[in-house]
């Protein structure tokens, strides 16, 4: 396949507003872990932490605020409460947060939170342990248990005690379960059987005579290697994806689909077969009806299937590699402005942004991210990937390995997918864990929780043909814009407006009557509404 190479840069200089650290931990020993499990509950962000005074426990920082505290001390002293990532194992139900943790009596149970320590609470106190992840189907809650070492058993919470309860016993077991999801009102999951190098994809209604394996022993295709969520081994299947009511998945070979009934649970095509040469990792994404399946080999080989569920219209659409097999850090898709955006290879060598068009396969290189890294002995998914999350406007924020001897720090980017410009920032530099959640990018640093504000990130702030400047500003900022201006508003950071007026194109707004700090402007146009921060100074 050729490439068109397009090389954009855009570095601009961001003001010190933008990074804000917002905890203060202190560390005396020397088995330190980073703050991690970053997850959004109403106006809180969730995380887990294990400075010097506690083990790793829950904490929480508000949107607004600009500090971190410890929401509850679960196990109390040094050891550790909460025992999978919050970001993995934990769901939300009727307004609650369910999640595991253990303490002074038990290995493991299920803890509810509304937000605040009194309203943390544990809700079992007999499970003691051997799950790591629950799942909201409907109005109840999911999980899978391993009360030994090869049984595995099914239970299902309504959110109390006595409504925690065993729906399916003695399924014989290996490995952890590689898959925990849902189909409309259907729990789906995977595991592989005792005795076996295969494993079966069951389901379950929440009634014994409801549970049962939809598909016979199946071989996977290698992407459950080293990976938290996907189990362990080459038996784990990849790419579960709901589309139109029904869930696809793929084994070794074989594109699958199914509605969570036996009769229509089948083999939809071939695809990408991990017979001699297996998949390290994979991705799955539905666009306009159609699946996007991605696998990134152990060749260093980056493969994309289309299918719309048919064997007929399922085809390979995307196949490179760097030259000489050289390593490259893959990601996960994302859609915008109708490409598929992911990392991959490039002439070089390296690793770069790529965008696919899915109506005429056309892939361009948009930009450089990283230089050489050797490929990693196991590869490991959260690990060896690159992460991609949305942010505003059209922006989104790449961060990927750089150093091969430590492949957890990363290096940021924000990118606007509309410009096709690269925003490079010094402070996003050796950041692990990355979360977004409304403009906001929140990682670990220097073992501190750090957040980032895009819309503090560029001095004067421009989207297409929109321009508002200068930001900071003392007296008025300008806008200009080739948009129909009909009204701007300027609200302070607890929403109250402070300034609401009807303007024209090429206008200065009078702010100097606002007192120091930071305010949110507003800009209606004939063709957008744009949010943006703005400093008063």
């Amino acid at each position: 396949m050729k490439f068109k190479f397009f090389f954009f840069l855009l570095i601009t200089v961001i003001p010190i507003d933008a990074q804000q650290q917002i905890s203060n931990f202190s560390y005396t020993t020397s088995n330190v872990v980073e703050p991690s499990g970053f997850i959004k509950y109403n106006d809180e962000i969730l995380f887990e932490a294990a400075p010097t005074e506690s083990g790793r426990e829950l904490w929480h920082s508000n949107e607004n605020s600009n500090n971190s505290d410890l929401l509850k001390d679960i196990y109390s002293g040094e050891n550790s409460g909460i025992v999978n990532p919050l970001n993995f194992s934990a769901t939300t139900m009727n307004g609650y947060l369910y999640f595991i943790a253990k303490d002074e009596t038990s290995e493991g149970e299920i803890w509810r939170t509304d937000g605040t320590s009194s309203g943390t609470i544990k809700i079992t106190n007999f499970l003691n342990g051997g799950f790591r992840k629950l799942t909201t189907v409907g109005s109840f809650i999911y999980f899978l248990r391993k009360p030994s070492e090869y049984i595995l058993q099914l239970w299902k919470t309504d959110g109390t005690s006595e409504g925690t309860v065993i729906v399916k016993d003695n399924m014989p077991n290996w490995n952890k379960p590689s898959f925990e999801g849902k189909l409309n009102d259907t729990f789906i999951f995977t595991f592989q059987a005792e005795g076996t190098n295969n494993s079966k994809v069951w389901r379950s209604d929440g009634t014994t005579e409801g549970t049962f394996p939809l598909t016979p022993e199946l071989d996977g295709n290698g992407s459950g290697t080293g990976t938290y969520e996907n189990g362990i081994g080459t038996s784990a299947f990849s790419q579960y994806c709901e589309m139109n009511g029904q869930l696809y998945f793929v084994t070794r070979r074989y594109l699958y689909v199914t509605d969570g009934t036996l009769a229509n649970t089948k083999i939809v095509t071939n695809v990408y077969q991990a017979n001699s040469n297996l998949v390290r990792f994979s991705d799955v994404i539905s666009v306009n009806n159609k699946l996007y399946l991605m696998f990134f080999t152990k060749q260093n080989q980056l493969i994309i299937w289309e299918s719309d569920g048919t064997n007929a219209n399922t085809k390979q659409i995307y196949y490179e590699t760097n030259p000489n097999g050289e390593y490259f850090v893959p990601s996960k898709f994302f859609y915008t402005n109708n490409n598929l955006h992911f990392l991959g290879p490039n002439q070089t060598g390296t690793t770069s942004l790529i965008s696919l068009n899915p109506v005429n396969y056309q892939s361009q290189i948009s930009y450089q991210l990283v230089g050489a890294l050797e490929a990693p002995s196991i590869f490991v998914r959260d690990l060896h990937e690159a992460d991609i999350y949305f942010l505003e406007n059209n922006n989104y924020f790449i961060s990927s390995p750089v150093n091969t001897s430590n492949y957890k720090l990363r290096k940021g980017f924000i990118f606007n997918s509309v410009n096709n410009n690269f925003n490079e920032d010094e402070n996003l530099v050796n950041i692990m864990h990355g979360f977004s959640n409304n403009g906001i990018l929140y990682y670990t640093k220097n073992l501190q929780v750090w957040k980032y504000d895009l819309l503090l990130s560029i001095s004067d702030f421009q989207f297409e043909n929109i321009v508002i400047y200068p930001n900071p500003s003392t007296e008025y900022f300008t806008i200009k814009s080739t948009d129909k201006v009909k009204s701007v508003s300027i609200t302070d950071m607890l929403g109250k407006v402070v300034l609401n007026i009807t303007t024209k194109n090429d206008n200065k707004i009078d702010i100097s009557k606002l007192n120091s700090g930071v305010y949110i402007v507003k800009l209606i146009t004939d063709k957008r509404i744009i949010s943006r921060k703005i400093i008063k100074k």
